[in-house]
């Protein structure tokens, strides 16, 4: 690489160390969540719903499939349990939120 190269990078280092460059930066909150299965059987999905379904409804399916779920908010939620129940429980509480 050339000095030019290199001095060009520095100067753009320097401007965002100092706060002048015009690239406006988001910071959101960690959705962190602790305490989920490492076992290889089991499994977690985060799922981002289309529409809020009843929680009465999401744990019916929890309850056939052997699952358990956390609710994040409306429309996010975290289902865990053996991978393939999960994922056959994430399809059908998904198809709820298009009803």
């Amino acid at each position: 690489m050339g000095e030019g190269y290199t001095e060009s990078w520095m100067n753009e280092i320097d401007k965002a160390e100092r706060a002048e460059l015009d690239h406006a930066s988001t910071y959101t909150v960690s959705k962190f969540v602790p305490s989920l299965p490492r076992d290889t059987e089991r499994g977690w999905i985060r799922l981002t719903l289309r529409r809020p379904v009843a929680e009465e409804r999401v744990q019916d399916v929890a309850e056939q499939l052997g699952v358990l779920i956390e609710f994040e908010d409306d429309l996010r939620i975290i289902i865990s349990g053996e991978k393939a129940s999960a994922k056959r429980a994430a399809q059908e509480i998904y198809e709820l939120s298009f009803e």
